[in-house]
């Protein structure tokens, strides 16, 4: 697993949320995970800005398709595989 930005200490793993369990509104990316399965989207989500300590609005999230997101001033949409490894608060 690789931290972008700061790792989380384990004292606060009870505050950490998936970002595609999320409801519209504005959040702290806490972390973002990279594991085999998402290693070259973990890429592309820190070049899009998605990193930790960035806020992140989702404007849309049905609970069953990709989120979309804006981060700046950057509106993406994202698989929700991807944002389950997303971890916000």
């Amino acid at each position: 697993m690789i931290y972008f930005g700061s790792p989380i200490k384990s004292n606060e793993t009870d505050e950490l949320e998936k970002l595609a369990d999320k409801s519209v509104g504005k959040y702290t990316i806490l972390k973002v995970d990279n594991n085999a399965e998402t290693n070259s989207s973990c890429r592309k989500l820190s070049e899009l800005g998605i990193i930790t300590g960035k806020r992140v609005k989702i404007v849309i999230n049905d609970k069953k398709g990709p989120l979309t997101v804006v981060v700046g001033n950057t509106k993406v949409a994202i698989s929700r595989k991807i944002a389950n490894n997303i971890y916000v608060n």
